[in-house]
């Protein structure tokens, strides 16, 4: 699991991307992706590394900040790879861990995967995300989570 350091890090590099009108797609949702990812993947993958449960943590954060409405949903992605790259490079210390060959590529296609609607995938990451992302909300109100979604609709 990342430290409260990198965490709280992440957290306000999050919250210098969001627009103001962002109610849904926020920190706090990435927060219960997070959660939910890892609930899941200590629930049914009992084989995953320490490395598998940070990168899936990692990305569950990363994976929907910058997000606007006024943009795709691949273009929300794209922004979002392009953040990541930009944190790694201002934080080293925080991603050190992932910078092994092939580690950071396999993060960045954990948050790719994140694009809806989803693309069938055989990656247990990716899954794992994609089913996070959509039953975060399932914990809380959904009627909450549906009024967040409409107040961003109504502001474009």
């Amino acid at each position: 699991m990342l430290n409260d350091f990198v965490i709280d890090r992440i957290k306000r590099f999050f919250e210098s991307k969001k627009e103001s009108y962002i109610v849904y797609h926020d920190w706090n949702h990435s927060v219960g992706v997070a959660k939910r990812a890892i609930e899941i993947a200590e629930e049914s993958m009992k084989d995953l590394t320490e490395l598998d449960l940070d990168m899936l943590e990692f990305a569950s954060y990363f994976h929907d900040i910058g997000w606007s409405y006024f943009k795709s949903d691949a273009e929300n992605v794209s922004y979002t790879i392009e953040l990541c790259g930009e944190y790694a490079k201002s934080h080293p210390s925080d991603v050190k861990v992932f910078m092994d060959e092939g580690v950071w590529d396999y993060i960045l296609d954990i948050i790719r995967s994140t694009q809806f609607p989803h693309n069938d995938t055989w990656d247990t990451l990716c899954k794992i995300i994609q089913d996070a992302d959509l039953t975060e909300c399932w914990g809380g109100s959904s009627f909450e989570s549906y009024e967040k979604l409409v107040k961003e609709e109504e502001f474009a």
